[in-house]
């Protein structure tokens, strides 16, 4: 009977502890469907924000390091935080859509060449820029000055009227020039020229020293009496526009200034860019770095390079 008694006892037991055990897994599982339930509850805000008409465009780097470079150098890349770059970047960064894009950059207050002085020259009036349709090696400077010489070249024939000579100097390559005309000014209120040679002058070479023989183009009025504008030409591989000074000393060759004189009546668009850009879009330029022969050691001065746009 003994036997009997504890054999059912266990029983009791065993049952127990199931239903012990079947009790705690339902509470258990009741409070995990409450804090389920909680944790869905949501709630919504409006956020309202109007954006401001703010035109702003920025160019970056900031800085283009060249670095040190022998006279007579084409130099593509420049070095910014540790990396070798050869473009820049040009955003839209404010909220109004922009467009006809185009550059301007500083050019020495007077003559570089030959003063001994590096400070004298502008670094960034080497610098040359291409947009995507041009060839690999096409680039054209900005707003490149140039200076008579001081002193003739005696190994150069020049055009009948001559009034001044000097070179378009590309890195390694340079290019005779002459202005001439039946007056005294060259500033498109006669019947004044631009002489320009047609192959380089270099180390090895001795290029086009006949500015005579053809390589002419017409100084035309361009607005401003301070200056001559000289229709679309080729040198090397870039075509340019260019400004002649009223006295035939200087002559600008400019590509992408809008603001260069006569610029809006050259056949050659200087602007960059045409198309909107719209905010927050931007796109890359090559730039590429012509030092010229004769160029005392040391440090330029440094220059600018400026991009501007206009607010459609």
């Amino acid at each position: 009977m003994e036997r009997k008694i504890n054999y059912t006892k266990g029983q009791i037991k065993f049952y127990s502890i199931l239903f012990f055990t079947v009790f705690l897994i339902t509470m258990l599982s009741s409070t995990g469907e409450r804090a389920d339930a909680a944790t869905n509850e949501t709630g919504n805000a409006t956020v309202s924000l109007t954006i401001g008409s703010k035109t702003m465009i920025d160019i970056t780097p900031s800085v283009l390091d060249y670095g040190t470079q022998d006279p007579g150098s084409a130099i593509e890349n420049y070095t910014y935080n540790s990396q070798n770059l050869s473009q820049i970047q040009i955003e839209n960064i404010g909220s109004t859509n922009l467009t006809d894009v185009w550059f301007n950059t500083t050019r020495p207050g007077s003559r570089p060449f030959g003063t001994g002085v590096v400070t004298n020259y502008d670094a960034a009036n080497f610098l040359a820029i291409k947009n995507s349709t041009m060839g690999v090696s096409e680039f054209a400077f900005v707003d490149r000055l140039e200076f008579n010489h001081t002193k003739d070249i005696v190994y150069l024939t020049l055009p009948t009227n001559y009034k001044r000579q000097g070179r378009l100097h590309v890195g390694p390559n340079e290019y005779f020039w002459a202005t001439a005309s039946n007056g005294n000014y060259c500033n498109g209120s006669g019947s004044g020229k631009l002489h320009i040679g047609t192959t380089a002058h270099t180390q090895d070479s001795t290029g086009d020293i006949d500015l005579s023989d053809g390589g002419e183009h017409s100084i035309l009025s361009s607005g401003d009496s301070s200056w001559g504008l000289v229709q679309e030409f080729t040198v090397g591989s870039a075509s340019y526009c260019a400004a002649v000074s009223a006295d035939c000393s200087q002559v600008r060759f400019y590509r992408w200034n809008a603001d260069a004189p006569g610029a809006g009546t050259c056949t050659l668009d200087e602007r960059y860019q045409t198309t909107d850009l719209y905010p927050g879009a931007s796109f890359a330029v090559d730039v590429k770095l012509y030092v010229p022969y004769g160029v005392p050691v040391g440090a330029v001065t440094n220059g600018t390079l400026t991009v501007i746009a206009t607010a459609v």
